[in-house]
């Protein structure tokens, strides 16, 4: 009698297949069962979407999400007690009554970060207006953070890490615009030649 080295069945002799299991009973030497089964092909893994969309962007549109969710955690994030940041500003923390421009600075970030979906699989022109409209919208008011090199009031107003890191996120959302539509600009160029 021989043993299945597989299932550990009895089978007759000479058998070239278990009678259970139907594995080989002479397996070659070194590998067992490998010349009659075979393993599961694995099917790679699909990347999400979050993913695809960032591989898909060019580097303007990755500098212009980036700041847009640098403004959008800025917002409302006071570090200190007694500092002045865009949530306090927008609420009228500050001592004011609340300046609804601040909401729109959050608002415009949002509208930045939705547009990089829009990029997705887009055509060229497409691609150029969405950039264009994020220079609008960092422009608004990311430039306010050149008002501190000119010691403007922003410098005497008690200003924290959120209020500077709101306006330098509106700024990079203007640069990586910037970048976007004058590489996009620059292919299109190369595809009417």
């Amino acid at each position: 009698m021989a043993f299945c080295t597989k299932c550990g069945s009895e089978n007759p002799e000479g058998a070239v297949y278990c009678t259970s299991c139907a594995a080989p009973m002479s397996a070659p030497t070194g590998v067992p069962d490998q010349q009659t089964y075979s393993p599961v092909p694995q099917v790679p893994a699909k990347p999400n979407f979050m993913t695809t969309l960032w591989r898909s962007l060019d580097t303007g549109s990755r500098v212009a999400g980036v700041g847009a969710i640098v403004a959008v955690i800025a917002f409302f994030l006071p570090l200190y007690d007694g500092g002045i940041n865009g949530i306090d500003l927008a609420n009228g923390a500050a001592g004011g009554s609340g300046d609804i421009s601040w909401w729109f600075r959050l608002l415009f970030a949002l509208v930045a970060l939705g547009l990089l979906y829009f990029a997705y699989n887009s055509d060229l022109r497409k691609k150029i207006l969405i950039g264009t409209a994020q220079c609008a919208i960092g422009a608004i008011w990311g430039l306010q953070v050149f008002g501190v090199l000119t010691g403007s009031a922003f410098t005497s107003q008690g200003q924290q890490f959120g209020w500077y890191a709101l306006h330098l996120g509106l700024l990079a959302i203007l640069v990586g615009g910037s970048m976007s539509v004058l590489d996009h600009t620059r292919q299109l160029a190369g595809v009417r030649q």
